[in-house]
């Protein structure tokens, strides 16, 4: 069911588009005048709440205290006018100075109205027949209502009384999992759902776009702090607009993102709001970026992240990779190995008779493009070298324990801070293996010299409840990341 029109009707008996004014030829003067105008929009109980809140009903519009609109007079005159209301109503005054300029041309002509624009903005201009506005495409959402100073509508009028209706009309949606911070709307054929247009009032007397002077084809409605509250109504606000390969929706949390598709055809209404509840309903979320750790000083060379890479708590076990690869996979074995195998290496390689047709570019410490973490979280966080994970191990105090029921070792450094390692075990081909037991984490050093030592390998931590200690395994294992940084 699509959501009641949001028409802004009053003061219709008053409107007029045209009126008898003396022409007269004048030299160049500016002067102001001090106007009021009376605004409205449906009729409605007032609520509390922000600029052009929504009333109770969910259809109608109301002022709020302190909004401002743009008045023009012709193309030259222009001014901002603040509403007097004390509290949401649905018919307010404006006042204001009009700033009227003529000069070497007609003082008036039979054409000339007074247009308003809602919200103000320094950028919206009016030509005297049409008005110049914009809508962004970041919007910030609100529960049950529209963001402050948002939702453009205009009013053209031959008298100081102004009805405004609505440009846009637009998505009212809804979504089931807490969390979600971002909503985006985007056009799958690139039709304009925000920017800049040029709008005038057709013969029914009610807006409608006439140009398109910038354009953008998707809207990002921001949530407010703590993420879409489940159930609650949000608005995305759209330019009206045909959309013939229809929209895709892409919802985002911290760390994770899911997408629903709307194939058919899809347009946009001036005045409507297509109902999109529960919008991410059945949808499957995955990771799109990975959620950066909090910095722990535990007193060492290099201070070390809260938790693993791909986790959002110390307790997590996160994701796990091949040395030198950056995505985790589903099978860590020689024939899925970024860099080749141990009789055919293609980087990281110090011996001739290990290297692809004999290839050694005596490499011992990853790229940052090869460091999952520095291609991760990006700064200067990064994969600890095997000195480092040496240094964590000889001067911290290892305490092997358990958080949240998750197994692994408590580290304190000798500043008294502490990071918990979780057991996450490790990938060997298709199986995960040793978890809640092991603890497997990567270094970025190749376990080799240059005239000697296993360029197929690379060091590692590697601990369970009664050892810890450092040393070499192959480099296609899918092993645990904790970054550590600068």
């Amino acid at each position: 069911m699509k959501a009641k029109a949001l028409l802004y009707t009053a003061f219709a008996a008053l409107m007029s588009f045209s009126c008898t004014r003396e022409v007269e030829m004048v030299d160049v003067v500016s002067r102001e005048e001090l106007m009021e105008f009376r605004a409205a929009w449906a009729d409605a109980n007032p609520v509390a709440g922000s600029r052009t809140v929504l009333a109770d009903n969910g259809e109608d519009i109301l002022w709020t205290a302190g909004e401002e609109i743009n008045v023009f007079y012709g193309s030259r005159s222009t001014g901002k006018f603040t509403s007097s209301n004390t509290e949401p109503q649905a018919f307010t005054t404006f006042s204001g100075t009009l700033t009227m300029v003529t000069g070497s041309v007609e003082q008036g002509n039979e054409s000339s109205r007074y247009w308003a624009v809602y919200p103000y903005n320094e950028a919206n201009t009016c030509d005297d027949q049409n008005v110049i506005l914009g809508l962004p495409d970041q919007q910030s959402g609100k529960n049950g209502s529209f963001a402050d100073k948002f939702f453009p509508s205009v009013a053209v009028s031959a008298t100081p009384d102004l009805a405004f209706y609505n440009v846009c009309g637009g998505a009212r949606f809804s979504v089931t999992q807490e969390g979600i911070v971002k909503a985006v709307f985007k056009s799958n054929d690139g039709s304009p759902m925000a920017g800049k247009v040029k709008v005038g009032f057709g013969d029914d007397n009610k807006p409608q776009i006439l140009e398109f002077a910038e354009s953008v084809d998707s809207v990002v409605v921001t949530a407010p702090d703590g993420g879409f509250s489940t159930g609650e109504n949000y608005f995305a606000a759209m330019l009206p607009q045909a959309h013939g390969n229809g929209m895709t929706i892409t919802l985002y949390t911290q760390d994770k993102k899911a997408s629903r598709t709307l194939d058919n055809a899809v347009e946009v209404h001036r005045s409507v709001f297509g109902v999109l509840d529960n919008v991410d309903n059945g949808l499957t979320y995955e990771r799109f970026r990975y959620l950066a750790p909090e910095i722990v000083d535990l007193g060492l060379s290099v201070k070390w992240a809260s938790f693993n890479l791909g986790a959002t708590r110390p307790e997590e076990y996160g994701d796990y990779f091949a040395w030198g690869e950056t995505e985790p996979k589903e099978n860590y074995s020689w024939a899925t190995y970024k860099w080749g195998n141990p009789d055919a290496l293609t980087k990281y390689c110090t011996k001739s008779s290990q290297g692809y047709n004999g290839f050694t570019d005596n490499k011992t410490v990853l790229d940052p493009e090869d460091d999952a973490a520095a291609v991760a979280l990006g700064g200067s966080w990064r994969i600890p070298t095997n000195v480092q994970l040496d240094e964590l191990l000889t001067n911290c105090t290892w305490t092997w324990t358990s958080q949240k029921d998750i197994n692994g070792y408590l580290v304190t450094g000798p500043n008294g801070n502490s990071i918990f390692l979780p057991a996450a075990g490790g990938w060997s081909n298709t199986t995960l293996y040793d978890v809640s037991s092991f603890g497997f984490y990567q270094s970025s050093s190749l376990y080799a010299s240059l005239d000697a030592g296993y360029p197929e390998g690379a060091y590692w931590l590697d601990f369970q409840a009664d050892k810890i200690y450092v040393r070499g395994s192959n480099r296609n294992k899918g092993l645990s990341v904790r970054p550590v940084s600068e």
